[in-house]
């Protein structure tokens, strides 16, 4: 006869035999299931989880990514020991306020879910270092997201943002921060007290000039503004003297200050689609580079400095 204490055992692996769940997944084992570490649940065509994956309060990881989950069972909150959970690609997804007692979350993928605004929930995971919101409905970031001071990874590309909080330079262990393919017009002033940045993705956006401060962010090592369509780079670019690799497709009317050349780690460089005649001579001052990319214009021959950049191994 079975015992209570076995009852949410039989039930998940019921659960998990209806749903045709690996053994690999879900060991159909008690001590084997107790004592599991990750669980990957993702693209199951799951449509709920049940209550009793409270019970495996040993999981460092849970991917449920690429289901049609509508929301998860409350117990959730019972997984104290999680520290990366993905959510991701199931469209629609209500997140639980106790999803805020996950105390030692520091990854959460969100991407995919259809959301409009950040749920005030995720502001309580004060551990946070990773936080994907890609491919949502969200047009602006709440103030209160600097509370969440440990962040090291922001993805925001894909969604309807059109400005940032005032305060976004409060977030000064970010690291990487990508907010391509938004509706972004300005930056704010204090972005450039993001001093720990090593890669800023500003692409597909309709900014129509970087501030001059950009400059202070002497640590970014990418940067990326494919398709902006602003006409000058600031002077100020130049002070990034970390910079490795830089990304400046269809910016077609854009003019190189001469200060660019003082970029001298600079290893990779895009101009794909820019309609140039010409390869702009600063470019021949980078001695460093490693590949070179011109598809899409309007080149006439390649000059002969261009085999002086004697590192160079990939051109297009």
């Amino acid at each position: 006869m079975t015992g209570q204490n076995d009852k949410w055992f039989e039930n998940i692996c019921k659960w998990a035999d209806e749903h045709n769940i690996s053994k690999v997944n879900i060991p159909r084992k008690k001590d084997k299931l107790k004592n599991l570490k990750m669980l990957n649940l993702s693209n199951n065509n799951l449509k709920y989880l049940p209550k009793e994956i409270g019970n495996l309060i040993n999981i460092r990881m849970l991917d449920v990514s690429k289901n049609q989950l509508k929301k998860l069972p409350k117990e959730i909150n019972k997984l104290k020991n999680l520290t990366v959970l993905n959510l991701g690609d199931n469209y629609g997804i209500k997140l639980n306020k106790n999803i805020g007692e996950l105390k030692k979350l520091t990854q959460l993928f969100l991407n995919e879910i259809l959301i409009d605004k950040i749920p005030k929930e995720i502001l309580k995971l004060k551990n946070l270092k990773a936080l994907d919101l890609s491919y949502n409905l969200l047009s602006e970031l709440p103030e209160e997201i600097t509370k969440l001071s440990k962040l090291i990874y922001i993805g925001l590309f894909g969604n309807e943002i059109i400005a940032l909080p005032k305060n976004i330079g409060e977030l000064t262990n970010l690291r990487i921060l990508d907010l391509s393919d938004n509706g972004l017009e300005k930056l704010p002033k204090n972005i450039t007290k993001l001093t720990s940045l090593t890669e800023l993705n500003l692409s597909y956006n309709f900014l129509s000039h970087l501030p001059k401060s950009i400059g202070k962010l002497t640590k970014l090592k990418a940067l990326n503004l494919d398709d902006i369509g602003f006409k000058q780079l600031p002077k100020e670019i130049g002070q990034l003297e970390n910079l490795n690799m830089l990304n400046l497709n269809g910016l077609v009317a854009t003019k190189l200050p001469k200060e660019i050349i003082k970029l001298k780690n600079l290893k990779i460089l895009s101009f794909n689609g820019n309609k140039r005649t010409k390869i702009p001579y600063e470019v021949f001052e980078f001695k460093n580079l490693t590949e070179l990319s011109f598809e899409g214009n309007n080149l006439v021959h390649l000059p002969q400095e261009l085999f002086k950049l004697k590192n160079l191994t990939k051109l297009n």
